[in-house]
């Protein structure tokens, strides 16, 4: 499912990707609970879908819970490659205001 919507999501039918997204997301989080790195990729996921529709409020909390998570859900999983130690910096408010996330942020696993 999360494969059909990130092709959704790669053509710009966000009407599609979207619920889909919103489902995995529900599943992960049943299963898999709150911070695991699945989880958490599911909230990025649905979070991008957000930001590329301009919808920067639904968007922004996925991202920071995603942020503030990521050093902690890592811990004891496999050592993460460039690209989870680039998300927590990864999100900066895009709606005009442009803002440091501070030391949450800043942290890298």
């Amino acid at each position: 499912m999360n494969n059909l919507a990130g092709a959704y999501l790669e053509q710009k039918k966000f009407a599609q990707a979207e619920p889909l997204f919103v489902r995995v997301l529900e599943g992960r989080r049943r299963i898999r609970g709150e911070e695991h790195p699945d989880t958490l990729n599911a909230m990025e996921n649905l979070g991008r879908t957000y930001l590329d529709q301009g919808e920067f409020a639904q968007a922004e909390p996925l991202f920071v819970k995603g942020a503030r998570n990521w050093p902690t859900c890592l811990r004891g999983y496999a050592p993460p490659d460039a690209h989870y130690r680039a998300k927590p910096g990864q999100f900066v408010r895009v709606d005009g205001e442009s803002q440091a996330l501070g030391p949450p942020f800043s942290r890298t696993c």
